[in-house]
């Protein structure tokens, strides 16, 4: 899955080249009426945005001291976001996942869990963007969410542990859009959490009862490459898009009783497909 990813970001530039006359034709600012952004398309003028996205991810789980573990996984992303030109940005988003992880620990052992995540995060922000073509915009946000990770371990493991780690966490970060085409844009997203009073717990333990160990709290980051199509083949509103991410997720080593935590980390990458609502 990775392999298939990075050719196809490697041919991105490729596809586009094509269509760079085209964008070279568009008129200048100068050249356009006054009011550009209404005669645009509707596209540019309704800025409140619903997305559904399937999305398929790849995780790698590295725990110190030599467990490993990887595996595919398939969430489902909601999102609304209140895009408009030099106005307040709100945007919302709930995400459900889950997948099997395989793998070994520190001694060998073959090792399976199920990875389940849950995530609900709300943010505002302000929304910069030119008037005219190619309607580059850059939104700087920040905000709050809750995030919660359950890694159910199954035979073969040696033993039948659940390990749930949850956090209340600050976001921040920015989106950007830029239209390459008069139906096309691209953009960079990049989205930060940092996160305080981690906790995970450990159930299911046969020798010990449920054990609440401190978390490490280190800053998770996750870059997204988002390209929204809406052409004419499409209602009125609707638009696709495909979006490749790339996601950290870093949990610190802390001192505990009778365990001690060790340092986590998930290195996740995937891809959402989305269908999107434009009102």
């Amino acid at each position: 899955m990775h392999l298939i990813l990075t050719r196809l970001l490697s041919f991105l530039p490729l596809l586009l080249l094509p269509f760079l006359p085209i964008v070279a034709e568009e008129p200048s600012c100068s050249d356009e009426c006054e009011d550009c952004v209404t005669n645009r398309s509707w596209h540019f003028c309704k800025g409140n945005i619903v997305t559904i996205a399937p999305e398929l991810y790849h995780v790698d789980r590295k725990r110190e001291g030599g467990t490993r573990q990887k595996g595919e996984a398939l969430g489902v992303r909601l999102s609304y976001d209140r895009i408009k030109r030099y106005k307040f940005y709100v945007g919302a988003q709930l995400f459900y996942g889950s997948g099997i992880l395989r793998g070994h620990s520190g001694n060998d052992s073959r090792i399976r869990s199920r990875l389940i995540d849950k995530q609900i995060e709300g943010n505002l922000g302000y929304t910069f963007q030119s008037k005219c073509f190619p309607h580059v915009a850059f939104t700087p946000f920040a905000g709050y969410g809750y995030f919660r990770e359950s890694n159910k371990f199954s035979p073969p493991s040696p033993l039948s542990l659940t390990f749930t780690t949850q956090f209340r966490y600050v976001s921040f970060g920015f989106l950007s859009s830029v239209y390459v085409l008069p139906c096309l844009t691209v953009g960079v997203n990049a989205r930060f959490r940092w996160p305080w009073e981690a906790r995970c717990k450990v159930s299911n333990d046969p020798e010990f009862n449920t054990i609440h160990q401190i978390v490490g709290d280190k800053l998770h980051y996750r870059i997204e490459l988002p390209i929204t199509y809406f052409g004419a083949f499409l209602y009125n509103g609707l638009e696709l898009g495909i979006m490749p991410f790339y996601e950290q997720r870093l949990y610190g080593a802390r001192e505990n009783f009778p365990f001690d935590f060790f340092k986590t980390r998930y290195t996740i990458y995937g891809v959402d497909l989305q269908l999107i609502y434009r009102f």
